[in-house]
């Protein structure tokens, strides 16, 4: 278990650079919600799908990914964003299903 849970530290710092670096490339407020609907969510879901395919289903990346995006309401957005946080955490345990459904048991 502990090698399963090792196996998540790549993928939360993809997971920190897509919720926290990339807001800030939003020049402008059409480009942050732009960012915030479209680009955002497929890289979470890139990003699971991407553990899910070389690590089999693990539902804690997916409750990371809530947890990791709820500081970035304060810093880059307003308190309207935390409905993102269970659709961003629901993209992550799409991907891993996804990712899993293609992942070859050893």
């Amino acid at each position: 278990m502990m090698d399963r849970l090792r196996a998540l530290f790549p993928y939360l710092l993809a997971l920190v650079i897509d919720f926290y670096l990339l807001p800030m490339l939003g020049l402008d407020t059409a480009m942050a919600v732009l960012m915030l609907l479209c680009v955002i969510p497929l890289l979470a879901f890139a990003v699971g799908a991407v553990y899910g395919l070389r690590n089999g289903f693990l539902g804690y990346l997916a409750a990371a990914a809530g947890l990791l995006f709820l500081p970035t309401i304060q810093l880059y957005y307003n308190a309207s964003a935390l409905v993102y946080a269970p659709l961003y955490a629901a993209a992550v345990l799409a991907g891993t299903g996804v990712g899993y459904l293609f992942h070859k048991k050893e």
